[in-house]
């Protein structure tokens, strides 16, 4: 079966193709380079030790989108590609609407006109309400804060509604959204990882970039939350995991007694909580390097602890974790050093 991935050469969508190439999977893959580098997917195919069909472009270019699903026999999409920073969503919401909603709108509207009736969405844990009752699980209040979180409600409301137009056994479309929590991490080749532009916007390249010497400190959002250490708590989960996650979705999908259409919300996590600071000092331990913090103000919205209830992934993908926290900092510091990202 080709699987179409967009946002191929990203950080999520790397390891996704390597996991899809190790299954005798065809990949076709899709990026215009946004918010990564050509060189990932060279990468890509030396990790996997095969090669993959690969198309430079936006999903707002409908012509190239034809031109995609004409020339090739796609049976499903793992739709990774838009906007992600929460910061700039401030910034630029207009925009991050236009690439995040609208762009989906095109890849539905390619994948019914060329009967490809298997999506899986990447959401986020951004959609939930801010809260402290966690583990959240799927049927938590929906209530995200941030520009960027709204653009991922939006589009899961559109790809909602689609499902809901097909009920028929002959005009179906299945659709998963995994609600990713915070994924770190890298492949333990340290061939690929996460490497985004300027100040990074997730603490892991931020602890990474301060362990290396390249930015003086790493700033802690405060520590006088009611937690064991006083930091706040997150779900990490390795990328790889999140990975294995996407391809444990495919085969859900790919299931001949399925029938008919679906719309089913997944959270991927690691299900359980660990603090910034028992993160930053894993890291220091394991990597044996200096990472200077200093404690700064809170962030607004952000809460004491939020992690996920992963029992419906286990459920029904049969997936669950395999890597530890060890395992997340010791891979993104070997992609830190054999990158000497910058």
């Amino acid at each position: 079966m080709q699987v179409l991935v967009t946002g191929a050469s990203g950080y999520i969508g790397s390891h996704i193709i390597v996991n899809l190439l190790d299954m005798g999977l065809e990949v076709i893959g899709m990026d215009n380079f946004s918010n990564s580098k050509p060189d990932t997917i060279m990468a890509i195919k030396k990790v996997a030790c095969k090669n993959f069909k690969f198309y430079r472009g936006d999903i707002l270019d409908c012509e190239l989108l034809d031109e995609i699903f004409s020339a090739n026999s796609i049976g499903a999409v793992i739709h990774l590609a838009g906007l992600k920073s929460v910061s700039e969503s401030f910034l630029y919401s207009e925009k991050y609407h236009e690439v995040n909603v609208n762009g989906t709108k095109n890849i539905v509207s390619k994948m019914l006109h060329y009967n490809v009736s298997k999506l899986i969405f990447s959401s986020s844990a951004t959609v939930y309400r801010p809260t402290d009752q966690s583990p959240i699980d799927e049927g938590f209040e929906l209530g995200p804060i941030n520009p960027y979180g709204k653009t991922k409600l939006a589009t899961e409301k559109l790809l909602i509604d689609e499902v809901a137009k097909r009920n028929s056994k002959k005009n179906s479309l299945k659709v998963i959204l995994l609600r990713y929590f915070n994924p770190i991490g890298a492949h333990p080749s340290g061939l690929i990882g996460e490497n985004p532009a300027g100040i990074p916007n997730n603490i892991m390249p931020y602890i990474n970039k301060v362990a290396a010497g390249i930015l003086d400190v790493l700033p802690i959002f405060g520590d006088d939350y009611l937690t064991s250490d006083g930091t706040g708590e997150r779900d990490y989960i390795h990328v790889d995991d999140l990975a294995a996650g996407h391809c444990a979705a495919l085969n859900y999908l790919c299931d001949k007694s399925l029938i008919g259409s679906l719309c089913q919300a997944i959270n991927l996590g690691a299900g359980r909580p660990i603090s910034v600071l028992e993160l930053i000092n894993a890291f220091r331990t394991e990597c044996e390097v200096t990472v200077p913090v200093k404690v700064v103000e809170r962030r607004e919205g952000d809460s004491a602890s939020c992690f996920a209830d992963i029992s419906l992934a286990q459920e029904l993908l049969n997936w669950k974790p395999q890597k530890s926290l060890k395992d997340m900092v010791v891979d993104s510091w070997r992609w830190q050093q054999n990158n000497q990202i910058e």
